[in-house]
C-alpha cells in the first residue's frame, strides 16, 4: 500500500470531494495488469477523501491505453513484417526451384483450393497462375488430366505419388509427389525426361551389345566343340579354326569398342592428352592403318602442302579417321576408291582444318542420316555386313570432345561425305614457335 497526500489551492469542478487547501491523505494500490501499471484504486481516506482531479486521471488512463495500444499495434506490424519478409524468402526460394509446385488450402468449407504456384509450374505446363488460382482440386485434377498423353492416361492427384507423361511436342515425363497436413495439400512435379531418356538408352545399350556378343560368342562357343570331338579332317579343321579365329577377332573388335565408348563416357576430356598436331601426318598414318593388302589402290590421300595445325590428341584423331575410312570400305564395293580430303575454312570467324572422307557406296537415306550417329545403328538393315554399329559414335565423341563437329551428307545409292571440322590452333602454339621461343630464353 502508499501513502498518498494531495493538497490542493482551489476548489475546481473537477476535484472531486476536496475542500480549499485541504491537505488530502489517502490509501490507494496501484492498478496492474500482465503488461504494466494503468491507474489507481483508492482504498481509504485517512482525513477528508482523497481529492485527484478527474481529468488527470482520465489522462493517466487514456496515456497508458494508446501505449498498450501502441505497442500491440507495433507488434502487429513486426508481425506482419516478419510474414512478409518470410513470404518473400518462401517465393524467392520457390521460384528458383525447378520443381513445379501446386499447393492447396482448405477455405471455410474445408475445401481445398489452389491458392499458390511457382515460376516452374507456369514453365512448364505453359500457363499464368492467375488461370488457376483459386480452382479446387478436383476441377484442376480434371484440366492436368487433359495434358496428359493418350498412350498413358494421368493419375488423379489423390493418387499421390506417381510417373505421368505429358503429350508432346516434344514429350515429357514427370515425376509427381505430394505431402499434406490438417488445412494443406502440397504437389510436387519434377521433370525427369532426360533422366528417362538416359535410362532407356542404357537399357537399349545393354540388350543391343548383349545380342552383339552373342552371334559371334555363339560361333565360336559351336566351332570349338567341333574342334574338340577330333573327328573333323585336317582339312575341315583348318577351316573351322580360321573361322573361329574370325569370330574371335570380331568379338575383340566390339569388346574394344564398348570400353572404347564406356572409357570416353566416363573420363570425358580426362581422356585426352592434347597438344599442337599436324593434321596431315595424322591423316597419313590414318590411311596406313585402315588400308589392307587386297585394298591398297582404294584408299585415296589429298593433304595438300601447307600444314594443318590443330590442338588435340593425335591418337585418338587418328582413331576417328580410321574409323571413317573402315566405313566408308565397308558400304563400298571394290574397287570404287574412298578419298580423304584435308584443307582450310574460315566460317564464323574461326579457322578450322577439315577432313572430308567421300565413299561411292551405298549411300543412306534421310533417316537413316539422322540415326547415323546413334549407338548401335547399322544403314544397312541386311545383317550382312559385319560391325556392331558403334563406329561413327565414336567418332562423334571424339571430334566433339576436341571442340568440333561432324557433318554428314549422303544420297541413297551415290555415297556418303563425312567432314570432320576441329578449330586450327593459334601460331604461338604451333611446335616451330614454341621451339624458336624456347631456344630465345636459354640463348
Amino acid at each position: 500500500m502508499e501513502v498518498i497526500e494531495h493538497h490542493r489551492r482551489r476548489r475546481t469542478p473537477r476535484v472531486v470531494g476536496a475542500p480549499d487547501g485541504a491537505l488530502a491523505r489517502g490509501l490507494g494500490r496501484p492498478w496492474l495488469t500482465a503488461a504494466a501499471v494503468i491507474g489507481l484504486v483508492l482504498a481509504a481516506g485517512l482525513s477528508d477523501h482523497l481529492a485527484l482531479p478527474a481529468a488527470g486521471l482520465l489522462a493517466l488512463l487514456l496515456w497508458r491505453q494508446s501505449s498498450l495500444r501502441w505497442h500491440a499495434e507495433r507488434s502487429t506490424a513486426d508481425r506482419g513484417d516478419e510474414v512478409a519478409a518470410r513470404t518473400r524468402w518462401l517465393d524467392a526460394v520457390s521460384g528458383l526451384s525447378p520443381d513445379a509446385v501446386l499447393v492447396f488450402e482448405r477455405d471455410t468449407d474445408g475445401q481445398l483450393r489452389l491458392v499458390f504456384t511457382n515460376p516452374a509450374f507456369s514453365e512448364l505446363f505453359g500457363l499464368r497462375p492467375q488461370e488457376l488460382l483459386g480452382l479446387s482440386e478436383a476441377a484442376t485434377d480434371e484440366w492436368l488430366a487433359g495434358l496428359a498423353s493418350d498412350e498413358r492416361p494421368m493419375p488423379p492427384l489423390l493418387d499421390g505419388d506417381a510417373r505421368i507423361e505429358l503429350a508432346g511436342p516434344p514429350l515429357r515425363t514427370l515425376l509427381r509427389t505430394s505431402r499434406e497436413d490438417r488445412s494443406q495439400r502440397v504437389y510436387y512435379f519434377r521433370d525427369i525426361t532426360h533422366e528417362t531418356a538416359v535410362e532407356r538408352l542404357k537399357s537399349e545399350f545393354l540388350t543391343t551389345a548383349a545380342h552383339e556378343l552373342r552371334t559371334p560368342l555363339a560361333s565360336v562357343y559351336g566351332f570349338s566343340e567341333l574342334l574338340a570331338s577330333g573327328r573333323l579332317s585336317e582339312e575341315r579343321r583348318q577351316q573351322v579354326c580360321s573361322v573361329v579365329h574370325r569370330q574371335a577377332g570380331v568379338l575383340k573388335h566390339l569388346v574394344d569398342e564398348l570400353l572404347d565408348l564406356a572409357r570416353l563416357d566416363a573420363r570425358g576430356d580426362a581422356d585426352f592428352q592434347r597438344q599442337p598436331c599436324d593434321l596431315r601426318e595424322i591423316a597419313s598414318e590414318a590411311i596406313e592403318s585402315a588400308q589392307s593388302p587386297d585394298e591398297d589402290q582404294r584408299l585415296q590421300c589429298a593433304c595438300g602442302e601447307q600444314a594443318l595445325w590443330v590442338m588435340g590428341d593425335a591418337s585418338r584423331l587418328r582413331q576417328a579417321l580410321v574409323n571413317l575410312l573402315a566405313n566408308g570400305l565397308k558400304y563400298s564395293i571394290a574397287p570404287a576408291p574412298v578419298q580423304l580430303q584435308l584443307h582450310h575454312e574460315h566460317l564464323d570467324g574461326q579457322d578450322w582444318a577439315v577432313a572430308t572422307v567421300s565413299d561411292q557406296g551405298i549411300g543412306m537415306t534421310a533417316e537413316q542420316q539422322q540415326r547415323a550417329f546413334e549407338r548401335f545403328y547399322r544403314a544397312d538393315p541386311s545383317g550382312h555386313l559385319l560391325g556392331a554399329g558403334l563406329g561413327l559414335s565414336i567418332v562423334q565423341e571424339i571430334v566433339q570432345h576436341h571442340g568440333g563437329r561432324i557433318d554428314l551428307r549422303s544420297q541413297a545409292g551415290v555415297g556418303s561425305h563425312f567432314s570432320v571440322w576441329l578449330p586450327v590452333c593459334g601460331a604461338a602454339q604451333t611446335p616451330a614457335v614454341q621451339a624458336l621461343e624456347a631456344a630465345e630464353l636459354t640463348s
